[in-house]
């Protein structure tokens, strides 16, 4: 985002790019009510902005990094087009400009069907019933679709493939905070499971297509 520096005793003489900064991040909320259908999900966040160094400067520049995260492709580019004529325009209309960019583009990871029916046949008898939880179910299905990005999806549109977590540490045990969270922590106590789970799927896969 560009703007116009200046003293902060004298703003009508400068472009705040903060304050473009911010009328876009309002902006972007409203481009994901007005983008994506009710059918679809899609989350868009913003989790780095920054400008200026000083608090009595009105700063010349800002820049703002986040994710765009559907499920549908053509959701995503209705989204990236909106979103480009939103930051263009509303930094033109405060008298400053902005150029959005694009750096990465990750697909979203959609497990294969039959390697999800082989996991959900083959690992309770593997690890035990109680060890397996269909994510489809639990919780009302509330995890079933996941927003978290995963580059292991440029394989999984080449080759069949399936996508699980390992759970690892209750709030009873102590693991309050999910990953990402600051305080994150994990029982690697469970770990050997999600080693478990690897080779148990790949040595049934192998022997059900030699």
């Amino acid at each position: 985002i560009q703007g116009k520096g200046g003293h902060g005793s004298t703003p009508e003489a400068a472009i705040s790019p903060i304050n473009i900064a911010c009328a876009i991040n309002t902006a972007i909320q409203e481009i994901k009510a007005s983008s994506v259908p009710s059918k679809e999900r899609a989350v868009i966040s913003v989790g780095e902005l920054h400008s200026g160094n000083a608090g009595n400067i009105i700063p010349d520049t800002a820049y703002m990094v986040g994710t765009i995260r559907p499920f549908n492709a053509d959701v995503r580019t209705r989204i990236k087009e909106k979103l480009v004529k939103a930051v263009e325009g509303i930094a033109a209309c405060r008298g400053g400009s902005a150029k959005v960019t694009y750096f990465q583009s990750c697909p979203a990871n959609m497990s294969a069907p039959e390697l999800r029916s082989l996991a959900m046949e083959y690992l309770p008898e593997a690890l035990g019933k109680d060890a397996v939880v269909d994510l489809e179910e639990a919780l009302g299905g509330t995890f079933a679709r996941v927003s978290g990005s995963e580059d292991f999806a440029y394989i999984a549109e080449k080759v069949p493939s399936l996508v699980s977590f390992l759970f690892s540490g209750s709030v009873e045990e102590g693991y309050a905070y999910a990953s990402h969270h600051p305080k994150t922590d994990f029982n690697e106590d469970y770990f050997y499971v999600g080693s478990a789970a690897y080779a148990a799927m790949a040595t049934e896969w192998l022997k059900r297509n030699k």
